[in-house]
């Protein structure tokens, strides 16, 4: 009866399990169907202000000596900045673990060729492994709530340019994963500064022309504001392709074990039923010898 005993506890515990796991599936896929939305939607914008941008490398001339670093140049790279975007919770099957591994390899790709790395993580989740497993780098953490205000993210942001500018950083870069289906994203790793891959338009006769429309007498000022708007963009549609990318995780990942739950329980349940019936067949062995030696 022991046995029977353990077989009972093990069922009722699972079946709290799959009900814990059952509802946290819910709970992801109203946030993934929430964040899937707004990253969709933030491409366009994201896409129209890189092309924007590429666009205004044809005239270099109008912006100032530190705006058109941000455009691009020429320099030698002693130390970058790289932006890992991560989460602050788990149970999203391998989503940190495979963020941090790539991370982590993309990263002593700089350090193998004696660069400094500052390393900042939005979402907390990941920040112990790449410590450990990246003791050279600096590597800081900061909570996706933090990043989800939009004070906070101008901060970090105005922070990051202002190194920048003052060449305290060479390079800036991104790792996130970016959506394309509930069974299909891709850890992307793109430079955000300077934007090297600009466009320059030809005239008929082959030469590059750097004429575009003029925006009158402030246009220094716009144009360098319209490359610091694009600059917090990227990282705000990083965040947004992140956040799709692991509440689609979390669901399918709840989801399996809602499925592997029952699968256990009518495992169990059988092995009950079974034990049960031998239990109950042996009683009326005994019964039915006793009954003969009588």
């Amino acid at each position: 009866m022991a046995n029977l005993k353990h077989l009972r506890t093990r069922i009722g515990s699972i079946k709290s399990t799959q009900k814990i796991t059952a509802a946290m599936k819910l709970v992801a896929g109203v946030k993934f169907r929430k964040s899937e939305e707004e990253a969709k939607k933030g491409r366009y914008y994201a896409n129209a202000m890189q092309s924007v941008v590429r666009y205004l490398g044809t005239c270099r001339n109008s912006l100032t000596a530190e705006h058109q670093l941000l455009i691009g140049s020429i320099r030698e790279i002693k130390s970058v900045a790289v932006i890992v975007y991560a989460s602050d919770k788990g149970l999203c099957g391998s989503f940190n673990e495979h963020t941090a591994k790539e991370s982590i390899a993309c990263i002593k790709d700089f350090l193998g060729r004696e660069i400094n790395v500052s390393v900042f993580c939005i979402g907390t989740k990941i920040v112990n492994n790449l410590r450990k497993s990246l003791p050279n780098a600096r590597v800081e953490g900061y909570s996706s709530n933090f990043f989800s205000k939009a004070d906070g993210l101008k901060s970090f942001t105005k922070q990051l340019l202002m190194a920048f500018y003052k060449k305290e950083l060479d390079q800036i870069f991104l790792i996130y994963n970016h959506f394309l289906t509930v069974m299909n994203t891709e850890l992307r790793f793109v430079q955000i500064a300077p934007v090297v891959d600009f466009v320059r338009q030809q005239d008929g006769n082959g030469e590059i022309s750097r004429q575009i429309p003029s925006f009158g007498v402030q246009e220094a000022k716009l144009t360098a504001k319209l490359l610091e708007h694009n600059f917090l963009i990227q990282l705000k549609q990083a965040g947004k392709e992140s956040g799709a990318c692991e509440n689609s995780i979390r669901m399918t990942a709840m989801d399996n074990a809602t499925k592997s739950a029952q699968e256990m329980v009518e495992k169990l349940v059988l092995t009950y039923n079974r034990t049960r019936q031998a239990v109950v067949t042996g009683e009326l062995i005994e019964i039915i010898s006793g009954a003969e030696a009588l």
